[in-house]
């Protein structure tokens, strides 16, 4: 794989969580979510997450995608911090969401959790997108709340169900977890470029104000994209929780290695 064109903007006043890597083999888009509540340990718990994970994967040396993943969430686990962290209430603790992948020979691998994107195209110019959508439900919840405060009650409800049977799933300082990351293989000749982006990003599709195709056929830049995006948001009137999130992308194409 070849890097084309990342982004990685995290908001000035805001969370700055959003993380990117690339190894020879594999890149990545991390969205780190933080605590809702104060703990006694980190005042930014996803900050030491998303930071250990990030680092933990650059240094993969894994033969599956799989197993890239269990190999830096073991070590998160590894850190003295980890149990502490898990073992407090979920409000408490920080997350991720992620999207993923890596060219092992013949076949590509991608990954997703949570409301990361990843969008793919094949060799016969088709679109493929995915993404967890396990977490709609429970961000549209929070979504149209109209206060602030109504916002914020939702979201402790809605991370109670994080990463439980029914509810949805995130990176955390525990394991259960890894075993719930949706998976896609394609044989490596079939696909031609694919972009990785956090929600942050995707927003400038899902308001309408870029298509994927363009993104990925390069007729419009991620650059570009980010600055329509900045724009809009800033002149219209949203329902989001944030009027600006983190945003962070990374296009690559695909080739055999």
């Amino acid at each position: 794989m070849n890097l084309i064109e990342a982004l990685l903007e995290n908001v000035p006043a805001g969370s700055q969580l959003d993380r990117i890597g690339r190894t020879q083999s594999m890149a990545w888009v991390i969205d780190g979510a933080d605590a809702l509540e104060t703990n006694s340990i980190f005042s930014s718990p996803a900050h030491w997450l998303v930071d250990i994970f990030n680092e933990a994967l650059s240094q993969d040396s894994s033969k599956t995608l799989k197993g890239s993943l269990e190999s830096a969430q073991k070590r998160v686990l590894q850190s003295p911090f980890a149990n502490d962290i898990a073992s407090l209430m979920k409000p408490k603790q920080g997350c991720f969401t992620l999207a993923i992948v890596k060219q092992v020979g013949e076949k590509v691998s991608f990954g997703v959790l949570g409301d990361a994107h990843i969008v793919l195209l094949k060799a016969d110019n088709s679109v493929h997108h995915f993404s967890d959508m396990r977490i709609q439900a429970f961000s549209e919840k929070t979504r149209t709340k109209p206060t602030v405060k109504e916002k914020h009650e939702q979201m402790l409800v809605n991370r109670l169900s994080m990463n439980t049977s029914g509810g949805y799933w995130a990176g955390t300082a525990g394991d259960a977890w890894t075993s719930e990351v949706q998976y896609a293989d394609f044989e490596t000749e079939s696909c031609k470029s694919v972009l990785l982006c956090s929600d942050g990003f995707w927003r400038a599709f899902a308001f309408g104000l870029v298509q994927g195709e363009s993104i990925l056929l390069e007729k419009t830049r991620l650059c570009e994209a980010y600055t329509i995006l900045r724009e809009f948001e800033s002149d219209t009137a949203l329902e989001e929780i944030k009027r600006h999130d983190d945003v962070s992308a990374q296009l690559l194409s695909i080739s055999a290695m």
